[in-house]
């Protein structure tokens, strides 16, 4: 069975699948290049993220299936299960076929465990805003969150709310990011986490370094920000909006 690799974005997976389609290829695994264990038996294609694929992917499902399939695959894309791009490709391939009504045949497989995968992680959205504790630092409070799926960005928006004026950061430990709101606008950003005796000072450090960086444009870096928040996405976060 050949594989398809991409590189764990959501524009990543969408250019897979455009692939996958045009290549006609009956049975294929589409898989997250960071989830693959090389052997030698199988045959591997490496598919470089493609935005105008992407987009084209994106709409397709959006207009021959549904907003809420396109919806239904980007919570199963977020389960990080390491089977969830071979099951959105079935889904899809199958709701091409069904159109709108693809979801009313929850009792096939391919509709079944994309509806599985959403559940669980909008559960665990649901049970992640309730669970997150702070710990106050002079400056700013801490949260560290160690969630199964890709969930930080979910949940940002809920604490931005409940906190206005305050400044924290949430840390997922298991994808070593970070979510920072300095009291006006939230963003995310990759970090190393250390559990030294230091932590709190390394803490301070990178509360501080945060405001450095968001404040200096030669180091932005979209690229970085695409892999964990694919840019058609942006304009539904506070810190892309124009202020009025």
């Amino acid at each position: 069975m050949k594989i398809y690799l991409y590189d764990s974005t959501f524009n990543g997976l969408l250019s897979a699948i455009h692939v996958a389609f045009y290549s006609k290829e009956p049975e294929l695994e589409i898989i997250r290049e960071d989830d693959y264990l090389q052997t030698t038996i199988q045959e591997i294609l490496y598919i470089p993220t493609n935005q105008e694929k992407s987009d084209k992917v994106a709409q397709a499902i959006k207009e021959k299936i549904s907003l809420t399939a396109f919806n239904n695959i980007y919570y199963a894309y977020l389960s990080e299960y390491i089977d969830a791009g071979t099951k959105i490709l079935a889904y899809l391939r199958l709701g091409f076929k069904k159109g709108s009504e693809i979801d009313c045949y929850s009792f096939l497989d391919e509709v079944k465990s994309i509806h599985g995968y959403r559940s669980k992680v909008l559960l665990e959205k649901h049970r992640m805003l309730g669970f997150v504790r702070f710990q106050k630092y002079p400056d700013y409070f801490l949260s560290i969150i160690e969630p199964d799926h890709n969930i930080l960005h979910l949940i940002m928006p809920h604490f931005v709310a409940r906190l206005p004026k305050e400044k924290f950061i949430i840390l997922d430990k298991k994808r070593q990011l970070a979510g920072f709101y300095n009291g006006d606008h939230w963003k995310l950003m990759p970090l190393t986490i250390n559990t030294d005796s230091q932590a709190e000072d390394r803490y301070t450090l990178l509360w501080q370094d945060y405001f450095t960086t968001i404040a200096i444009k030669e180091r932005l870096n979209t690229k970085l920000q695409k892999k964990f928040m694919p840019a058609r996405y942006w304009k539904y976060l506070t810190e892309y909006k124009t202020k009025s």
